[in-house]
């Protein structure tokens, strides 16, 4: 009997803190805290990004986190070849994805390597539209 791969997906989830500040997480289906995503996140809310920005970027980070999951790429290396359903979308997501990877190599995280060849396979997706 074959095995199945079990795959993590991700979504953005607003949490209220004591206080009751609203902060944005990123959360496995198993409510699993993706650390890097969040610290991204709460370095936006430290830069004074609108609530709906850091959501906004929150759901975007996760439709990356769960591709990668599903398609076995790992989400700080991953492969330039994603799959988009318009334009907007597409400009929209690569350009979260790379300010999420950019920062996360800053952290050391990410190769820097994989931050500039993103950059350069962003530009480009860009003039095929």
């Amino acid at each position: 009997m074959a095995t199945s791969a079990v795959y993590r997906y991700y979504r953005a989830e607003r949490a209220i803190s004591g206080d009751g500040s609203t902060y944005w997480v990123v959360a496995s289906d198993a409510f699993e805290l993706h650390t890097e995503a969040c610290a991204y996140l709460v370095g936006l809310r430290s830069d004074d990004r609108a609530c709906t920005t850091q959501g906004t970027y929150a759901g975007r980070i996760t439709l990356h986190l769960s591709y990668c999951t599903e398609n076995a790429v790992d989400w700080s290396r991953p492969a330039a070849e994603l799959l988009f359903r318009d334009k907007g979308t597409a400009n929209k997501i690569m350009g979260s994805v790379e300010e999420f990877l950019t920062w996360s190599a800053l952290q050391g995280w990410v190769p820097a390597s994989v931050s500039s060849a993103r950059t350069a396979f962003a530009a480009s997706v860009k003039r095929w539209w």
